[in-house]
């Protein structure tokens, strides 16, 4: 499986960014501040850093902290991060 590492080169945030670019639609699984498990279908908006902090949104305008993500397009993102 592979895994892409947040804080390496061409990993999650640049990925993130290309998506962006791209316009396409994406799934992503992340948990909510509750812990409960959500999955969603959209396009990324942007991607950025606030207070020390990697965050995505989508077009929908929901934030979802980067260290959230458990899976991008059914690719397992590491929590190395």
């Amino acid at each position: 499986m592979e895994i892409i590492e947040p804080s390496d080169p061409g990993g999650l945030y640049e990925e993130l960014e290309m998506l962006a670019g791209l316009n396409r639609l994406c799934e992503l699984v992340f948990r909510s501040s509750s812990g409960a498990r959500t999955v969603i279908r959209d396009r990324i908006g942007g991607v950025y850093i606030r207070e020390g902090r990697e965050w995505l949104q989508t077009a929908g305008g929901l934030e979802i902290g980067l260290d959230q993500l458990e899976l991008m397009n059914g690719i397992q993102i590491s929590k190395n991060c």
